[in-house]
């Protein structure tokens, strides 16, 4: 549903899927990308925030929290998340 823009579609399959995996990071950064079509940018971080709580690794997730802060000119915030990833992998 997201792929051909029906975004609605894609948030209600989203929100039955975290009932059956809400611990996977991905279902997370997914539901935030629907939000960020849906233009809530609110719940779009939350999204974002929570996949990188269950794996802070996840790239796909930070890339697009990144881009949530860059849009919103939260310059300092985005440099400081992407340093931390930073750290993640250059080890």
């Amino acid at each position: 549903a997201y792929q051909v823009g029906e975004y609605q579609s894609a948030l209600e399959w989203m929100t039955t899927s975290l009932s059956l995996l809400e611990t996977q990071p991905a279902v997370y950064a997914n539901l935030g990308l629907v939000w960020v079509s849906l233009n809530n940018d609110t719940e779009a971080e939350i999204a974002f925030k929570r996949s990188l709580e269950l794996d802070p690794k996840h790239v796909q997730a930070r890339t697009n929290y990144c881009n949530l802060l860059l849009r919103e000119s939260r310059l300092s915030e985005a440099q400081t998340l992407l340093n931390q990833g930073f750290r993640y992998f250059s080890k």
